[in-house]
């Protein structure tokens, strides 16, 4: 049993043969049990959740991801609303990336986004999905400032090194990694990988985004989430079974989920 712990299903690329529904069945198919759709805005959110409720193995976010930071001026009663809400079980896509725009406006919006993340995190005691580029030391610093010990969430799509690595890890963070740990240039980060105690690791695709090998050049989807974990129990020396079982516990340990 996999869990897919970040997807976006509402951004994955569909055709008038190919549904959504069609998408999941195939992913379920694979023996993945779980998906968690995650937000990139709060229209986003909504209409994840609008449209996906009908599947009682999906899970959602609701945040604003780092590099949308053209929203409506009452962003926060909007975010704050639906975070209140039970159906949203973590809060994000959020973080901090200065990869692609080293302003200082755009990056003082940034911060001013994450860090009322990390208040609704602390104050609903829900996990933060933590996305971070090119900015690993300022998200470090923001989380410190919060007491998220009840539920402190998940680092996204972790690339960076191992001293990043070990201070997400001594904030209570877990590290999820995606199909970027396939990839043949990525032997550091496999290498990181393998010094990140299992029970701290969970998997995700990122879909539509970053599809593993031996699939690259497709659009991402949630079955692929297969060879994800597969890439990960080679590092480990493990057998995927054993990847599958511990990720998908630790999902439900962040998450607070329980899988039927």
């Amino acid at each position: 049993m996999l869990v897919d712990s970040h997807c976006h299903l509402g951004q994955i690329k569909l055709t008038d043969t190919m549904n959504l529904d069609d998408v999941l069945h195939l992913a379920r198919g694979k023996g993945i049990k779980g998906f968690l759709s995650v937000a990139t805005d709060i229209e986003n959110a909504e209409t994840n959740y609008k449209e996906q409720k009908h599947h009682p193995d999906v899970w959602y976010s609701a945040g604003i991801h780092p590099l949308h930071t053209k929203i409506e001026s009452d962003w926060k009663t909007q975010l704050a609303g639906l975070v209140e809400l039970d159906q949203f079980v973590a809060v994000g896509e959020t973080g901090l990336d200065f990869y692609y725009d080293q302003a200082s406006l755009s990056q003082q919006k940034q911060l001013e986004l994450f860090d009322f993340h990390c208040y609704l995190s602390e104050q609903h005691k829900k996990p933060l999905i933590v996305h971070t580029r090119e900015a690993k030391q300022e998200t470090v610093n923001i989380l410190k400032q919060y007491n998220l010990d009840q539920a402190p969430g998940v680092i996204h799509c972790f690339t960076e090194d191992w001293p990043a690595a070990k201070a997400f890890l001594d904030l209570g963070f877990y590290l999820s990694f995606s199909g970027i740990i396939s990839f043949k240039n990525s032997q550091d980060l496999r290498d990181v990988l393998k010094k990140v105690p299992l029970e701290r690791v969970l998997v995700e695709t990122d879909s539509p985004y970053l599809t593993p090998m031996p699939f690259r050049g497709r659009s991402n989807e949630p079955q692929y989430v297969v060879q994800v974990a597969q890439a990960m129990a080679d590092v480990y020396e493990i057998p995927l079974e054993k990847i599958a079982q511990v990720t998908t516990k630790n999902f439900q340990q962040v998450f607070k989920i329980q899988l039927n």
